[in-house]
């Protein structure tokens, strides 16, 4: 079975594009079911933008303003962990 654990390892791999095909279509698989796997692919990847804006001189890094979640989708995000947090304890 494809788990989330293994997804993350593949959504690393991805992001340095290092995946073979195989690994390529279980992870785009996976991100079609899960939800959770799709909001850390798009933390991963902002992650690789902040780091590759900081490593470029001419490029001011963004404020802190800028990478901070709104208050009404810091509220979601926590309401979807709460229910996936009830749900796999079924």
């Amino acid at each position: 079975m494809f788990t989330c654990k293994k997804a993350a390892v593949l959504l690393s791999k991805y992001l340095d594009d290092d995946l073979s095909r195989g690994e390529w279509l279980k992870l785009r698989f996976h991100l079609l079911i899960c939800r959770a796997c799709r909001m850390i692919r798009r933390q991963l990847a902002l992650q690789k933008l902040i780091a590759r804006r900081l490593g470029d001189e001419d490029i001011m890094p963004p404020s802190v303003a800028q990478l901070t979640l709104s208050l009404e989708s810091r509220q979601r995000i926590k309401a979807f962990i709460k229910v996936h947090r009830e749900n796999s304890h079924l």
